[in-house]
């Protein structure tokens, strides 16, 4: 029997290119991946969201752009995201980072988010 449990996708620090495929569905089990320091463009696909047992994102320093998607406001079991230094842009919405309940580690500098720190952000355990 296949199973669709990765513990663990290491991309990080490579010259990768392109966009990140969005091929996962709602049955994907991504414990921890890391697309780090590569040259990955386009958006962050919608389906992360439906990796609810992620605990651990990095997709530092590559040229992501567009918004965090909505579907990142399920995944309650997030602990550690890194999104920093991409061209990310829009606001970062309460609605998205208030299941974020055990998140430690955060890192969403150089980008080009605006609008208001989000309530649920600050209240948070940062």
């Amino acid at each position: 029997a296949s199973s669709n449990v990765i513990e663990l996708l290491l991309l990080y620090n490579n010259l990768l290119t392109g966009t990140i495929p969005d091929a996962m569905d709602h049955s994907c089990i991504f414990l921890k991946c890391f697309y780090g320091l590569n040259f990955i463009e386009g958006p962050i696909p919608e389906t992360f969201g439906y990796c609810k047992y992620l605990i651990q994102l990095d997709l530092n320093d590559n040229l992501l752009s567009g918004s965090i998607p909505s579907s990142f406001g399920s995944l309650s079991l997030l602990g550690t995201l890194f999104i920093n230094d991409n061209l990310l842009t829009g606001v970062l919405a309460n609605a998205v980072v208030t299941n974020w309940r055990i998140i430690t580690n955060i890192d969403i500098s150089n980008n080009v988010f605006s609008g208001p720190i989000p309530n649920a952000l600050i209240k948070s355990k940062l």
